[in-house]
């Protein structure tokens, strides 16, 4: 955490720098657009200030610098947040949405990612799966073998006709070290515990690689 404090100063201290500039950049460009303006001189102290006699040209450019400051600083404040986040959170179980895992965007992948990274969370919390109704035809998998695939794992298909996001939050509810790895939205769950407390952990699948960001653990996909 102190590394990327310090990290980010550099960057909070070009982007004074960048307004700063833009301050002054504005002040030579309102002073063209006067009433009697004597242009060329105002050119001249452009030129003598910035390098360049055209305010308008500098302010395109400086816009870029202050964007492209200001994504860098919301990213480094993201993983400062998610630090401190993490330091005050006591994880102990990791409740995963099987469905969601079986899917790269919208491609079915499967049981290969669960399959990386459960030996992984395995080794740190208490794991268990929810599987939605039917999902076993997906992966070709009898509701047995699809249940026992994990030794150690608690593994539960959500009866037909259950809502599955509801009973996968409900499964974290009065648990406040439960925490759901999902990539879902659960747009119209806001009310439920999980939701509301923020114990909702996404994953990424990129490069043939699942990670956990907000844990900080990752396995290949084979």
């Amino acid at each position: 955490l102190d590394e990327k404090l310090v990290e980010l100063e550099p960057y909070i201290l070009r982007l004074d720098r960048l307004e700063s500039d833009m301050r002054k950049v504005e002040y030579f460009h309102d002073q063209l657009n006067a009433t009697h303006a004597n242009k060329a001189a105002i050119h001249q102290s452009c030129e003598a200030t910035f390098g360049d006699g055209s305010p308008g040209r500098i302010k395109s450019k400086l816009r870029a610098q202050i964007e492209k400051e200001k994504r860098a600083i919301r990213k480094l404040r993201t993983v400062i947040e998610q630090a401190i986040k993490r330091s005050q959170s006591d994880i102990r179980e990791i409740i995963i949405d099987g469905n969601n895992m079986a899917y790269d965007g919208a491609n079915l992948i499967g049981m290969r990612a669960l399959d990386a990274i459960i030996p992984v969370l395995k080794d740190q919390y208490k794991v268990a799966i929810n599987y939605d109704p039917e999902f076993n035809r997906q992966v070709n998998l009898s509701p047995a073998a699809l249940c026992n695939r994990y030794p150690g794992v608690a593994a539960y298909i959500v009866p037909s006709g259950t809502n599955a996001d509801y009973f996968l939050l409900k499964f974290a509810a009065n648990k406040p070290y439960a925490y759901v790895i999902s990539n879902d939205k659960f747009e119209d769950y806001r009310e439920e515990q999980a939701v509301r407390e923020q114990r909702i952990l996404q994953h990424a699948i990129v490069n043939r690689c699942i990670s956990i960001p907000f844990l900080r653990i990752e396995a290949e996909i084979l």
